[in-house]
């Protein structure tokens, strides 16, 4: 994986960061023939690892990986799922940025962050959030969350709220809801997702367009 960063980032440079996480599908493990139970070891051990060598560290045998190597000067952002503290404390032990799900609450999430400060993680914290203007496909919605629920464990689930869209007509009043959400996460950038299945691409481009001309300029003013 560093590896395939590394040279993604040689190609598109300053344009490259990567997000880990343990994984979650049972069909995810069997297909890579990985026991499933071995999903959390797998991912503590491999997580130090990964963000030295896209810092261009302990490469061992790729040490003379030109990609790899330029990392050194031009170290490239790993972020890492973040539901728990423990979670959180470890992506800072090891240097990595944060990002949250897309339906807990705010205040969670600013507890988190708040942890995340004081562990001195020094990488990036990245509020997910699903929005959409204008009349929302809220069967889509609901269909979506439905598959989440089903492999999401109880622990993570007692956080989320509704089916985690921000729906608004307004544009103004999104780029307020989005702005109030970071502050409370401490959230340092966003993540906005509009894509489930029952979108299609023209509905997804659309969303895409206004977001990109209404919502997001409002969001730059307001810091």
């Amino acid at each position: 994986m560093a590896e395939e960063v590394a040279w993604l980032a040689a190609r598109f440079p300053s344009r490259v960061a990567v997000g880990v996480a343990p994984g979650a599908l049972p069909l995810d493990f069997e297909a890579l023939d990985v026991p499933f139970d071995e999903m959390m070891p797998r991912f503590r051990a491999a997580l130090p690892r990964l963000v030295a060598m896209l810092r261009g560290e302990d490469l061992g045998p790729l040490h003379g990986d030109l990609a790899l190597q330029s990392c050194a000067a031009n170290p490239i952002t790993v972020i890492s799922t973040a539901l728990s503290p423990p979670a959180v404390r470890r992506a800072a032990s090891v240097g990595a940025g944060i990002v949250y799900d897309g339906a807990s609450p705010v205040a969670r999430l600013g507890e988190l962050s708040a942890t995340y400060d004081e562990a001195r993680g020094p990488g990036p914290k990245v509020l997910i959030r699903r929005v959409w203007l204008g009349d929302p496909p809220r069967e889509a919605f609901d269909r979506q969350q439905d598959l989440y629920r089903s492999y999401s464990s109880a622990a993570a689930q007692q956080h989320w709220r509704d089916h985690g869209f921000l729906c608004r007509d307004d544009p103004a009043d999104l780029a307020g809801d989005l702005t109030a959400a970071m502050t409370a996460a401490g959230a340092t950038c966003l993540n906005l997702r509009v894509h489930v299945p029952g979108v299609t691409p023209e509905m997804a481009r659309e969303q895409i367009t206004r977001l990109g001309t209404d919502v997001l300029p409002r969001l730059r003013s307001d810091g």
